[in-house]
Order: C-alpha cells, then structure tokens, then sequence
C-alpha cells in the first residue's frame, strides 16, 4: 500500500511528459474489506483505496481517512496543481475552508481548488470518517474557471432538497465547473429494496460510486458484481451500466462524475 501512495506522490511530481504512466482505473468494484487501514500516527486510519489515471485525469487518488475521537486539526497539505473533493463518511467535522468554517454531518462535501486547503476537525466526542479524491486533469487546468463558478466550497447534506424518481429518491450536492472540470456534478441516490436505478445506458463522463447504505448487484457491461456499505464503485466511460437495489431497505449512493 505504501509502494502506491509513494507512487502516485513521484508521478505529481514529474515533468508532464512521463504524467501519463499511472496506469488506468480498471471499472469495478472497489470493496472496503479489501483495504486494511494503517495508522498514521495520533491515532489517524488511512487507507489508500486507488491510485491511477482516467479518461479525464492523469493522476487520481482515493482514500479513506478516519480521526479519531478528540484529533486535532487535520488539514491536508494544499497542492498548487491538484484538486481535491471530500465526502464525509461516518461522524461530524468541523470544517474550515478559505476561512469560513462549519459543522458538516454525513454525506457532507466540499472541494478546493488547487492552492486552497480543508482544514478538518472530528465533533461530537466521537470519531469521524471521511473519503478524499485528490486529482489533476489531463487538459490544462483553469483556476480561473474554477473561480468564477463559485470557488472552494462545502454542501451540507441536510441542506438539500429531496426529490421523488421512479425507483427511490435522489438529493443533488453540486453541479458546476472547477479548475481542472469544465462540469462537475454530484448528487445522492437511493434505491428502494428489489427495483433498479434506471435503465442500462452509458455517457461520456467517468462515474464513481460510493456506497453508504444497503446492497446493490452492479451491472458493469457484462459483469455483475455485488457491492454493500462502504465500497466504491467505477465506471469508465461509455461502460453499459444499472444497479439494482437487493435490500434490506434502500441503496444509498453518492454519485461523481466530471468531465
């Protein structure tokens, strides 16, 4: 595990011309229990679930990071040429970024622009987990662009409005352009028990999945693996794809995509 975060580290740091030897994300699933968590020191949890390259982007990494109950503040290094979005897995953080800070519960987002850091803190007397995406697209970034759509930002889960789909529900987070996305777009799914999210179809856009609740059977062109709580699934671009919700309860999901 270490051998890819020291990996993907020399990849950011070489010229462009050798950017494009992370090797592509493979579509799949991508299971928690796969993934042993190493501690970092003060009691933090890491686990390092991937490191590769997309259609879109040259460098990517994922990984789950988990503080412990009482953690100091936990900010991530801010990078000048990477992007980085953050879900809230488990827990409560206190969150600053550029500044502003708040409370941000489960299923909470935030993304800063390159240059900018999210400065993290647990609440509650209790630990808190959270995933971090940091990337780099394959196209010139364009902080500009990033900025005058909003710039860094946090999207508070209960903040969002619900609406009905024919299978379930869905709660969108964000859908707007970044430094290194000319669109960006995020929302939350649920599947209820024994019906499937839409029909099979495909799109340009790179997908990840990140399941939060209930069990799902993934069809990802001709495969279809299972996935539960807790596991990340993605799906290259123009891949055949569909879920369908195998209880108990409803699939919960946050869907990414970006292009």
């Amino acid at each position: 595990m270490k051998r890819l975060v020291v990996a993907l580290a020399m990849a950011i740091g070489v010229a462009p011309a050798v950017r494009a030897q992370l090797a592509p994300v493979k579509a799949g699933v991508f299971p928690w229990a796969s993934v042993s968590g190493v501690e970092v020191g003060r009691g933090r949890v890491e686990r390092v679930i991937l490191v590769g390259s997309t259609l879109d982007l040259d460098s990517l990494e994922i990984r789950a990071v988990t503080l412990p109950a009482g953690a100091g503040p936990d900010s991530s290094a801010a990078h000048d040429s990477l992007e980085t979005f953050m879900m809230v897995k488990e827990g409560k953080l206190w969150v600053t970024l550029n500044g502003v800070s708040r409370a941000l519960g489960a299923g909470s987002v935030a993304l800063a622009l390159p240059g900018d850091r999210i400065i993290k803190s647990p609440m509650g007397g209790a630990p808190a987990t959270y995933y971090l995406f940091t990337y780099r697209s394959k196209a010139p970034m364009d902080l500009n662009r990033g900025k005058q759509a909003g710039g860094s930002f946090t999207v508070d889960f209960d903040e969002q409005g619900e609406k009905t789909t024919a299978s379930g529900v869905q709660r969108p987070m964000l859908n707007r352009p970044t430094a290194m996305f000319k669109r960006f777009e995020s929302h939350w799914s649920s599947v209820n028990e024994g019906l499937r999210n839409h029909q099979t179809h495909t799109h340009r856009a790179d997908e990840f999945m990140m399941m939060t609740r209930g069990n799902v059977a993934v069809l990802i062109g001709t495969a279809e693996p299972p996935a539960t709580a807790s596991d990340i699934v993605f799906l290259g671009s123009m891949i055949p794809h569909s879920l369908a919700s195998k209880g108990p309860g409803p699939a919960q999901y946050l869907v990414i995509q970006g292009e």
